[in-house]
């Protein structure tokens, strides 16, 4: 991707999975299987840098999505204001899984999707991030602590 993510994001949650990055990793990456993601060469890929690839059409709803594998982390990004960007980390209780949204528009297209988009993702970010977090715990029997 072309774009330069900002130091810091415009709406953010993590959380805590009780278990190690390891095991957590790889399923918030399966969580991004129904993008269309060819997991298979996502899975595959053995370069250093992160492995880039595009759903959909231009003008369409394109998405650029970046994968991680060293940072363990997944960014996708549309066309016009949003990037997203999942990490996780090691933390003293397991693994901590960060959402990040950027809004990347340009110009005055800034502060539009500021407006429109603002009180949307901040809403439904940490409903979103518990619901996955909370699958993975259970796929791992471990707890999710401090979604916030």
């Amino acid at each position: 991707m072309t774009h330069t993510t900002p130091l810091k994001p415009d709406w953010s949650v993590s959380g805590v999975v009780e278990a190690p990055v390891e095991q957590v990793w790889p399923l918030v990456l399966d969580g991004f299987r129904s993008t269309g993601i060819d997991m298979e060469a996502v899975r595959n890929y053995r370069g250093l840098q992160p492995y880039v690839t595009s759903i959909g059409k231009p003008g369409n709803g394109k998405i650029t999505v970046e994968v991680d594998k060293v940072q363990h982390s997944i960014a996708t990004q549309g066309e016009w204001w949003y990037r997203g960007v999942y990490s996780v980390t090691s933390h003293s209780r397991g693994s901590l899984v960060t959402y990040d949204v950027y809004n990347i528009a340009p110009g005055i297209g800034h502060w539009a999707a500021q407006w429109f988009q603002g009180c949307e993702n901040a809403g439904k970010m940490k409903g979103q991030l518990q619901s996955s977090l909370d699958a993975i715990a259970k796929c791992l029997g471990c707890t999710v602590s401090n979604v916030a």
